[in-house]
């Protein structure tokens, strides 16, 4: 009984040690494959790490995604190697569009300025001189031939040259054109003659014509007493008129304005072409274009 009591413990701790042996052997060889495992992972992260630096490298980088506003309100971003912000849309046909408004500028600086409008005094070719109206034009009977501001040729009415479609004419214009700001001289009329168009307005379009009064009116004496006969108007697209009234004849130049008709050589004669009826009304008497 007591060898067995004995041996008993003492197979039991022989038992114990042979199990913890098996134990630790074993969890010995756990550890080992989690080692070769842990090193088996890191290895393959190392090698995914560096395929993915490969694959980065041979691939655009990654940009900051910020935008850029172009002028028509579309927004670019950035891209390339250099992440530069990518064109605008239409950038490549802005260079010929400009060099386009640069020609069309050029051309309009170099063009002529036709009489009648409204540039600057220095935009007026050789020859021609900038006028505006008279600050304080005449009025009532005798009111001269009123332009409009614009490039105009100084003319001599005894002995005028203007162009085709022009006249000379008696104006009235501004003798002190200044700039804002700057003082001005004290006149605001003076007399000019000048290079002005003939027909200026729809209203004036087909007013050259020769017209005869509508009624009959006294033509002069004759043996046999007093003669009576249609008054006569013709007027000519050159800018020259001629009036036959009663025995008498005289003529010079014109010029019609939106249907208003100024005689240079009588600006207070009145006289007015109506386009609707073709009624020329010439110092008060209604005329009607001949046949």
């Amino acid at each position: 009984m007591l060898t067995r009591s004995f041996l008993s413990p003492v197979l039991c701790s022989a038992l114990l040690s042979l199990a913890a042996c098996d134990k630790q052997e074993s969890l010995g060889e756990v550890e080992s494959e989690t080692a070769a495992e842990s090193e088996s992972g890191s290895a393959s992260e190392s090698e995914s790490d560096s395929g993915d630096t490969e694959g980065e490298s041979d691939s655009d980088v990654n940009c900051p995604a910020d935008a850029m506003i172009c002028p028509d309100g579309t927004a670019v971003g950035r891209s390339g190697p250099d992440c530069e912000f990518d064109p605008c849309p239409g950038d490549s046909d802005s260079d010929s569009d400009s060099d386009s408004d640069s020609d069309s500028d050029s051309d309009s600086d170099t063009g002529d300025t036709d009489t009648g409008g409204d540039p600057p005094p220095e935009a007026c070719p050789d020859g021609l001189n900038y006028q505006e109206p008279a600050a304080c034009p005449s009025e009532g009977d005798g009111t001269p031939y009123i332009i409009e501001p614009g490039c105009y040729v100084d003319c001599d009415p005894g002995e005028p040259s203007c162009g085709d479609g022009e006249v000379c004419m008696t104006t009235e214009t501004n003798p002190c054109i200044c700039n804002e700001g700057e003082a001005c001289c004290a006149a605001c009329s003076a007399g000019s003659a000048l290079c002005v168009p003939v027909l200026t307005g729809d209203a004036c379009d087909a007013v050259a014509a020769n017209y005869l009064s509508i009624e009959e009116y006294e033509c002069g004496i004759t043996p046999d007493g007093l003669e009576m006969c249609q008054w006569q108007v013709n007027l000519q697209a050159s800018g020259e008129y001629l009036w036959m009234y009663s025995d008498v004849g005289e003529g010079g130049n014109y010029a019609c304005k939106d249907g208003v008709i100024t005689l240079d050589n009588d600006p207070s004669h009145s006289a007015d072409y109506d386009p609707d009826t073709g009624v020329l009304t010439w110092d008060g008497i209604e005329y009607t274009q001949a046949d």
